[in-house]
C-alpha cells in the first residue's frame, strides 16, 4: 500500500517525506563534536560594568597640541550641557612673491590690505552674528615649538598685540574679507620684503579670534592649500604703480601671503564650565567634547584584572567597550551632538597616541572597529583588545583617553550613561581562550 502510494501519488508521497524532513531537522543534535574540541581551545566571553572591573570619569584635556594643523577653527559655540567653547587660532604668513619679483624701478607702496578667510564647515546652526578680531602679533611664532589649545607661552606673546581688522560672521558665512589698518606702519613693513627671514623679522602673524558674547557657531578655516598659489585663506595687498614698459601709469597690482605646509600655525580653545555638573565628582553622566574640551577616561583596576587571570594564562582574542549614549530630548539634534565615531588616545612619552584596532594594519581607523555608533542602539563599541593586552601582560597602568572624531576641529560631544539605577552602563566585552 505504501508502495503505491509513492508511486502512484507524487504529492502525498512529497508531503510525507517533507513532514519526516522537517521533523528530523527539528531534533538534529547542535551540540555534534562539541565534546571533541578541547577545553583549552573554546572561547570564553565575559562582560563586567564599569566599577569594579575599570572606571570612567570625565576629565579635562591637557597637553594636545593643536600646531601644524591645515584647519584653523573660529567661533563660539554654548551647549545647554557644557557651557561655553571659543576657538581661534594664530599663524604666519609667507609671500607667494617678494619685492625682487614685483617688477617695478620705484618704490610703491600698499594702498590696502584685505584678510580673506574661506570656511570649509560649520558646527552649530545659531545664527547669531559674531564679531570677528583680527590682531598682529606682539612676538613671532616658533616653528620648533609645540604649541597647545591653552598654552601660556601664546598667551604672553598676545601682550602688546594691536587689533588690526574687525568682521562679522554668521553660520550662513562661506567666507569674511577683512579690511587691515594701517597700524604701526603695517604697509610699508609688509611691503618692504626680500627674502622670508626679512619678512618674518618685520611681521610676527596674526591672531583671529571672535568677540566674548552669546550665540554662535563654530567655523573651519581653509589655511593650507599647498595645490594652488593662492591659499583659500590668504592676506591680500593691493598698490599702485607706474607701467612704463605697457605705459599705463597708473597700474594696480597685488601680492598674496598665505599659509604654507611648514607655516607655524596653530589653534587656541577656551571651555567655560561654570554653572555646568560636568565635573562634580559621582557625576553619573559622562561626557566626552571636542575643541580640546572634556574626555572620557577609562581606566583598570590591576587588581581586578589580576584577580580575574588568577593562575591562568588567557589568551585574549578581542576586547570591546561599549559605551551606551544617553537619550536626548530632542532625536532631531542627534547628529549634531554625536559623532559618527570616537577616537581612544593613550598617553606616550612624546605626547597622545591614538590606539588602533587589530584589523587596522594600515594605520587607518575601520569604522566597524574603532569607536562606531550603531544609532538605532545609541551605542558606541570600540576594539581596545591591543589596549587592554598590555594591561593583562604588561602591567600596563596608564589610563586611555576617549573623544568624538574631528575632536580638533569641531566642538562635537556626547553623554554617556553611567546612572546606578540604568541598566545601560559602559561594558567590556571580553572574548578568550585558556593556553594550557
Amino acid at each position: 500500500m505504501t508502495k503505491f502510494l509513492l508511486k502512484n501519488s507524487p504529492v502525498p508521497a512529497l508531503l510525507f517525506f517533507l513532514s519526516v524532513f522537517a521533523f528530523s531537522c527539528t531534533d538534529m543534535d547542535k551540540t555534534l563534536g562539541e565534546d571533541f574540541i578541547p577545553e583549552s581551545q573554546e572561547l570564553k566571553v565575559q562582560v563586567f560594568d564599569a566599577g569594579g572591573f575599570f572606571a570612567m570619569q570625565t576629565v579635562m584635556l591637557d597637553s594636545l597640541s593643536t600646531g601644524n594643523f591645515s584647519t584653523g577653527t573660529l567661533g563660539r559655540l554654548t551647549d545647554v550641557r557644557l557651557g561655553k567653547t571659543t576657538a581661534g587660532f594664530a599663524t604666519q604668513l609667507i609671500p607667494y612673491s617678494y619685492s625682487s619679483d614685483l617688477g617695478y624701478q620705484s618704490g610703491p607702496a600698499l594702498d590696502s590690505v584685505f584678510l580673506h578667510l574661506g570656511f570649509t564647515s560649520t558646527f552649530g546652526s545659531d545664527k547669531t552674528p559674531m564679531s570677528v578680531e583680527v590682531y598682529e602679533l606682539a612676538s613671532a611664532l616658533s616653528d620648533t615649538t609645540t604649541f597647545y589649545g591653552g598654552d601660556t607661552a601664546f598667551v604672553n606673546s598676545m601682550v602688546g598685540s594691536v587689533k588690526i581688522g574687525e568682521g562679522i560672521v554668521t553660520a550662513d558665512s562661506v567666507g569674511v574679507t577683512i579690511r587691515l589698518s594701517n597700524s604701526n606702519d603695517l604697509y610699508t613693513r609688509l611691503f618692504n620684503i626680500s627674502t622670508a627671514e626679512n619678512f618674518a623679522e618685520n611681521f610676527n602673524g596674526l591672531y583671529v579670534k571672535v568677540a566674548d558674547g552669546s550665540g554662535g557657531c563654530i567655523k573651519s578655516v581653509s589655511l593650507v592649500n599647498t595645490t594652488n598659489a593662492y591659499a583659500t585663506s590668504a592676506l591680500v595687498g593691493f598698490y599702485h604703480y607706474n607701467d612704463t614698459i605697457n605705459e599705463a601709469p597708473d597700474s594696480v597690482k597685488r601680492i598674496i601671503y598665505d599659509v604654507s605646509s611648514t607655516t607655524p600655525r596653530f589653534n587656541t580653545f577656551s571651555h567655560d564650565y561654570s554653572g555646568t555638573t560636568v565635573l562634580q565628582p559621582n557625576n553619573p553622566v559622562l561626557y566626552m567634547q571636542g575643541l580640546g574640551g572634556v574626555a572620557l577616561q577609562m581606566s583598570f583596576d590591576q587588581s581586578a584584572v589580576q584577580a580575574w587571570l588568577g593562575d591562568k594564562h588567557y589568551a585574549v582574542n578581542r576586547a570591546e567597550l561599549l559605551l551606551p549614549v544617553e537619550d536626548y530630548a530632542n532625536p532631531n539634534e542627534l547628529d549634531k551632538l554625536y559623532s559618527t565615531q570616537l577616537y581612544c588616545m593613550t598617553k606616550e612619552p612624546k605626547g597622545y597616541a591614538y590606539t588602533r584596532d587589530v584589523f587596522s594594519y594600515t594605520g587607518a581607523f575601520n569604522g566597524s572597529f574603532d569607536g562606531a555608533i550603531n544609532r538605532s542602539q545609541m551605542c558606541y563599541t570600540l576594539n581596545i583588545t591591543h589596549f587592554f593586552n598590555d594591561v593583562l601582560l604588561k602591567g600596563k597602568t596608564t589610563p586611555m583617553l576617549i573623544v568624538p572624531y574631528a575632536y580638533m576641529s569641531d566642538a562635537r560631544s556626547a553623554l554617556v550613561s553611567n546612572s546606578p539605577a540604568s541598566n545601560r552602563k559602559p561594558q567590556l566585552k571580553i572574548t578568550y581562550g585558556e593556553v594550557k
